[in-house]
């Protein structure tokens, strides 16, 4: 009998030591998904400022526009705005929930509750989908800086043009290595379409189809963002 509860301990230790290693796989996972949000989350910080400035820039513009578009142009000035002060609500609920949830896994101890899980893949769904919502904004905004002719003179905005599309054949050059290694399956469709897009800008810019140009380089961009993210 003594022999047989023995046995039984030894067991209950085993399936106990079993579950408190899992259980500290779970929590390095969600840290580590965590972690990868909290660099999403970076990047539409950067995103804002970029929108922010881009938009000061495009107000001191418009006060010298002579065209008979200048009101309605003012109005998409207007609404970026509106917008812009959204995704700035958007990202501080986001920060709010990133704090809380540092809080969350700093204090979890050896088992991470489910709901710590759910909140993490929610937080990371937030931020995917603000900076997606950002990219598309700053691409309408790109368009209409195009419109109003933003910038000192043509040739600027030639070397501005050339200088982004060097920029993101440079990014394609990394990030072709990096490829080989990833083993996430969308990344090879994201691939696919950078490179369409990126040959796409640099011949709409060539035929001085500026705006199409600039949303098409601003599309291929993004999508190499997301292949880093997804390799890194």
């Amino acid at each position: 009998m003594k022999i047989k509860s023995a046995l039984i301990f030894l067991m209950l230790c085993g399936f106990n030591l079993k579950l408190s290693v899992y259980a500290q796989s779970d929590v390095r996972i969600v840290q580590f998904e965590f972690d990868r949000c909290l660099s999403v989350m970076e990047r539409i910080e950067r995103s804002l400022k970029r929108y922010e400035t881009s938009l000061h820039s495009l107000k001191r513009t418009v006060t010298d526009i002579k065209t008979a578009d200048k009101d309605n142009i003012s109005d998409k000035v207007s609404a970026h705005e509106n917008r812009l002060e959204y995704f700035r609500n958007r990202y501080e609920r986001i920060r709010g929930q990133a704090d809380k949830l540092h809080d969350d896994l700093k204090s979890s101890g050896p088992v991470c509750p489910s709901c710590i899980e759910s909140s993490v893949n929610l937080f990371c769904r937030s931020n995917e989908t603000l900076q997606n919502d950002l990219d598309d904004y700053l691409v309408k905004l790109s368009e209409l800086q195009s419109i109003t002719g933003l910038g000192n003179d043509s040739k600027s905005k030639e070397n501005s043009f050339k200088h982004r599309l060097g920029y993101i054949k440079e990014l394609c050059k990394t990030l072709n290595k990096k490829i080989e290694s990833c083993n996430d399956n969308a990344v090879n469709t994201l691939w696919e379409q950078a490179r369409i897009n990126l040959k796409r800008a640099d011949s709409l810019y060539s035929s001085n189809e500026t705006g199409s140009a600039v949303r098409a380089l601003e599309i291929s961009e993004s999508l190499l963002q997301k292949i880093q993210l997804r390799c890194e």
